[in-house]
């Protein structure tokens, strides 16, 4: 009996943060919201049914992995990713 429990993986549970930052992850990834484009906190918080603070941390967190760009007076924008920057990507993965 505990052989079979121990099979499964515990149940854990997330913060709003963290759903907030995988859903934002995945409308950048599925091309939802376009590379150049601004992140719009009011429109995409109402879309989610989030406050703006929540928002915010994760578009931080998304900065720090790269995949939005924070600028003075404009605000958050996906990121463009150039030619380079895909050639190394797809470097550093096949190294992996």
């Amino acid at each position: 009996m505990s052989e079979a429990v121990a099979e499964y993986p515990r149940i854990t549970r997330r913060t709003l943060h963290e759903e907030v930052l995988e859903r934002l992850r995945d409308m950048i990834i599925e091309g939802r919201l376009e590379p150049g484009q601004r992140i719009n906190e009011g429109q995409v918080g109402a879309q989610l049914g989030v406050s703006r603070t929540p928002l915010r941390e994760a578009i931080k967190t998304l900065a720090s992995e790269g995949l939005v760009e924070i600028l003075p007076a404009k605000g958050a924008i996906v990121r463009k990713f150039t030619a380079k920057d895909l050639a190394q990507i797809l470097q550093v993965l096949k190294t992996l």
